[in-house]
């Protein structure tokens, strides 16, 4: 007997299950996007136990008949193409017939489902068997309830997050759908309570729906200085809005980039907006967005990736044209300076031809101001800027002295963090989180947190329990990164909380800084009397190092 066989049909689908099914939102996901193709407008999701237990989806969509309803889960079975020609003008969310067989191999699948004035089908699936078909009462539309996933397949389960953070991925992937379809309504509920809940917008035009939707998902908390953008050209379509140019993020979670109703990611779209912005965002951060872009279906490929969460653009150079052009457009009153919470308006510089837009090293660098109705304020002659040191020329300060002037940038931020933050009241410490940060604590975590929560949500930390051992962290003190506000409640829970001890992890964080945030530093603390900060050294001291 030779080497080669044949799979059977349950390891072809459990095998197809690792591509499409990654985790309980994956799950989600495919069903959502399903009762989207079938025209519904109002969706309701409930997940218990992190999806892992159940995940129930239902619609008032178009619905199925009996035929369609055992024939929907056959591999391939799909009503969204008949032959590879269809894929050049695909219209709908999903195509290749492949996601519920997947599903239904690795968990126990009820389908109840029923057409507009017609009696409904129930189908039970387990083990990607068929164990019943009956008549099933319901109303138009379609319920698909998956239990115990991944029960199969525990070497899958095994290696999957926490029930905390799936129900985190879950929200982040409804919100997404949410914002894709702003005439649709959505309620999500994660075990007992409701987690989520957007009527569906009736605006007359879709940039005022979308526009509605962002208002009621965020309340605010994001785009809140939104400026819309609309463009057109050789059948190309934008829309959507994009935040304010103080309002950048570290990452790019902040971006919402939908491809003909499609959610992707696409770095070329992220690197032509953000090019868009030019001066007005540091090199190192980027803009958030949320953006609608309506591409001829015969220019791009959207089944370049399992999940459907990447396209392939063919006219990649004319599209980064487009959109760099409409951003800058859209931005065009909005002034180059930037402003930062921590440090206060910045000063506008010329950007030197020879120069980074921030130093790392080492090196002799002239700036001078580019707007003549800006007040001029006469600038030190900067040395260099190396690492966390400012280096002066003590010789351009006034009154002039020979020698250096040294500012010890951490320190200063520091100072600054603790002068101007806390001075600020309670209600304006806090930025609101796009996405809730899972946060799951041990038992003396827990208790400590009892007797430190008041000082966390004093310092601008907003926490809202969702479960025995965990939270979810909706708010940050503004100057905190989003990337270290979990590793910053540790410390503060592990430690003596006070503001000393928040405002020297964040500046032992920032390594580097831009020239302008350097000199407004300077500015700010050049007038203290802490050598910790600022220290001269005179032209004695510097010749007693070369004897």
């Amino acid at each position: 007997m030779g080497q080669i066989r044949v799979l059977n049909e349950g390891t072809i689908n459990q095998i197809a299950a690792g591509e499409v099914v990654e985790s309980p939102a994956s799950v989600v996901k495919e069903l959502v996007e399903n009762s989207l193709d079938a025209g519904a407008t109002s969706i309701w999701i409930e997940i218990r136990g992190g999806g892992f237990q159940l995940i129930e989806v239902a619609d008032n969509g178009c619905g199925m008949n009996q035929d369609d309803a055992i024939l929907c889960f056959e591999r391939h079975a799909t009503s969204k193409i008949s032959s590879i020609n269809d894929l050049n003008a695909l219209n709908s969310m999903g195509f290749r017939g492949e996601a519920l067989a997947s599903i239904a191999s690795i968990s126990h699948v009820e389908l109840t489902t029923a057409l507009e004035g017609r009696s409904g089908t129930s189908v039970e699936i387990s083990h990607g068997q068929i164990k019943s078909v009956k008549p099933a009462a319901r109303a138009k539309g379609t319920t698909f309830s998956i239990r115990s996933l991944f029960y199969n397949v525990p070497a899958r389960k095994k290696f999957q997050k926490s029930s905390t953070a799936t129900g985190a991925e879950i929200y982040k992937c409804i919100l997404s759908l949410a914002l894709a379809n702003p005439h649709v309504g959505f309620e999500l509920t994660v075990g007992e309570g409701i987690s989520l809940t957007v009527p569906a917008s009736h605006e007359s035009t879709f940039i005022h729906q979308l526009e509605q939707r962002i208002d009621h998902l965020f309340e605010d908390a994001f785009l809140q200085n939104k400026r819309a953008i609309s463009a057109e050209k050789e059948g190309y379509h934008l829309k959507g809005f994009l935040g304010s140019p103080t309002d950048d993020r570290a990452n790019k979670t902040g971006q919402y980039l939908y491809v003909n109703g499609r959610s992707v990611f696409s770095p070329l779209v992220s690197d032509a907006v953000k090019s868009g912005y030019g001066q007005r965002i540091d090199t190192r951060r980027h803009p958030i967005f949320v953006l609608h872009l309506t591409v001829p279906q015969d220019k791009v490929d959207v089944n370049v990736h399992p999940q459907k969460q990447q396209v392939r653009f063919e006219e990649e150079g004319f599209i980064y044209q487009f959109l760099q052009t409409a951003t800058h457009a859209a931005l065009q009153d909005t002034p180059i300076q930037r402003e930062d919470s921590s440090l206060g308006q910045l000063p506008r510089f010329q950007e030197n031809v020879n120069a980074p837009s921030f130093l790392t090293a080492p090196l002799l660098i002239r700036e001078s101001l580019d707007d003549k109705s800006l007040p001029l304020v006469k600038e030190p002659e900067v040395i260099a800027l190396f690492k966390v040191y400012l280096i002066l020329n003590e010789s351009s300060l006034s009154p002039p002295q020979e020698g250096l002037v040294w500012v010890h940038l951490q320190r200063a931020h520091e100072w600054l963090l603790q002068r101007e933050f806390f001075a600020r009241p309670i209600v304006e410490r806090s930025q609101g989180l796009l996405i809730p940060l899972p946060l799951i604590l041990t038992p003396h975590e827990l208790k400590m947190l009892q007797e430190k929560k008041p000082f966390l949500e004093e310092v601008g930390f907003t926490l809202e329990r969702s479960g025995e051992d965990s939270y979810f962290v909706q708010g940050l003190p503004s100057f905190i990164q989003e990337r270290d506000a979990l590793d910053v409640i540790r410390q503060l829970l592990d430690q003596p909380a006070g503001y000393q001890m928040l405002t020297q992890f964040v500046s032992k964080k920032k390594t580097q800084f831009m020239l302008q945030e350097a000199l407004a530093l300077w500015h700010k603390v050049k007038d203290l009397h802490n050598k910790e900060i600022v220290t001269w050294v005179g032209l004695d001291a510097i010749e007693k190092l070369f004897k």
